[in-house]
This record gives structure tokens, sequence and C-alpha cells, in this order.
């Protein structure tokens, strides 16, 4: 289910850190 919501996002191994980390390059 959340693969298909985010399936970009879910491309990375770490989800938690890997969204913290994609929000500090986009800010």
């Amino acid at each position: 289910m959340t693969r298909r919501i985010i399936p970009l996002r879910c491309t990375s191994p770490p989800p938690i850190t890997g969204h913290l980390s994609r929000s500090n390059l986009i800010s």
C-alpha cells in the first residue's frame, strides 16, 4: 500500500532517513 502511495520514496533503502534527507535538500 505504501509503495503505491509513494513508489519514488520507497525506492530508497531508508524510508524515514530518506524522507528527512530529501526534506532537507528540498528546503
